[in-house]
């Protein structure tokens, strides 16, 4: 994958545990810093999806609701009979 080279500011003693845990486990601050922001952005767009569901649950009927109830009632009773009586 194509890399992109940027400056960052960021406060001196977290620069230096970034430097000693780069040490730790003998590897790159930027592959550790690339790894943080993506674990980041991560978080960030399934906090935008769960506010997006949200929302869509917000303006459901309770038809809607009662429908998808009878789906995952449905689901589970496929599901348990798959099971052997000991994986309960």
């Amino acid at each position: 994958m194509p890399t992109v080279k940027t400056a960052v500011s960021i406060p001196e003693d977290l620069f230096r545990r970034l430097e000693e845990i780069a040490g730790q486990r003998c590897t790159s601050r930027s592959k550790i810093l690339a790894e943080a922001l993506a674990d980041y952005v991560t978080r960030i767009d399934g906090e935008e999806l769960t506010r997006r569901f949200n929302e869509a649950l917000a303006t459901m009927t309770e038809e809607e609701h009662e429908e998808d109830r009878r789906i995952l009632r449905a689901f589970g009773r496929m599901f348990a009979e798959t099971l052997e009586p000991e994986e309960w």
